[in-house]
């Protein structure tokens, strides 16, 4: 199934016909009052963890628009999959098989990353800067303030890659192996299924998740396709959120982002999640 994002902090999203994701509970974004209703704190205008503090601008040599002539597959191993840690406890009654289960992404070598880029005949001296820009997390730019997320229809943001029913449908048609089209202009769960299951691959087994979110004018003004009109909703698919900005194992790298957007055609932006 698809890994639309569903959380697990509402019956609301419970009851979603979406496939639910195999991720652990979500933990929430803390604020400074414990109240929903109470003013929250002021605004915090850089990332939230010194973990996305930015990186140095990359030299020509290492520029994140480099050329990515196709996908990395000598590290694409599958998915770890381990049970809950041994010392976490589970005040439920319920059985193993209900346990939640995690995801171990694997890492670039140096290797995959001069494999990938072999074609353009860098220099060693440049040739080594654009393996250590690639392995390193992505500067994610302005995330999203404490009051920005605090005001927001589900308190949540998430980073992705602007996509439609119709971006969807022309992947599968470009890299699914013997792909039938329904006919439809509507995707299905098949084509969903496959293009998160296709770029989690390129992801290195991050998830990659379909979210709705809220159109708003710096996404018309930056997306010359996106049909959908401010205010309204779109898809998209998201690589992190604001409830998983804190940890390391969600964190996309340079390499990831720009593979991504060398297949999707896009750039990536935070959007206010609406799903």
């Amino acid at each position: 199934m698809p890994k639309l994002h569903t959380s697990t902090s509402s019956d609301s999203k419970r009851s979603s016909p979406y496939a639910v994701s195999s991720k652990p509970q979500r933990k929430r974004v803390s604020f400074s009052e414990p109240e929903k209703k109470s003013k929250p704190g002021p605004p915090r205008k850089r990332p939230m963890t010194s973990l996305f503090q930015s990186i140095a601008a990359p030299t020509a040599a290492a520029s994140p628009d480099s050329e990515v002539r196709g996908p990395m597959t000598r590290a694409r191993t599958k998915a770890k999959e381990s049970k809950a840690p041994a010392n976490v406890k589970d005040d439920s009654d319920s059985s193993d098989d209900d346990e939640p289960v995690f995801r171990t992404p694997t890492e670039d070598s140096p290797e995959d990353i001069r494999a990938l880029f072999a074609h353009l005949n860098y220099p060693e001296d440049k040739m080594e800067e654009l393996v250590v820009y690639m392995r390193r997390p992505h500067n994610l730019g302005d995330i999203p303030s404490y009051e920005e997320i605090f005001h927001s229809i589900k308190e949540e943001y998430c980073f992705g890659f602007y996509t439609s029913d119709s971006d969807i449908l022309a992947f599968c048609k470009k890299y699914k192996k013997d792909y039938v089209p329904s006919g439809s202009t509507d995707a299905r769960m098949t084509e969903m299924t496959f293009i998160t299951d296709y770029l989690s691959l390129l992801m290195n087994q991050r998830d990659v998740t379909l979210r709705r979110v809220v159109v708003t004018q710096k996404h018309k003004d930056n997306i010359p396709n996106i049909v959908e009109r401010v205010g309204h909703s779109a898809f998209v698919l998201s690589v992190i959120s604001t409830d998983h900005i804190e940890e390391p194992r969600y964190q996309p790298t340079n390499r990831e982002v720009v593979e991504l957007s060398y297949y999707l055609k896009q750039k990536p932006f935070w959007w206010e999640t609406c799903d």
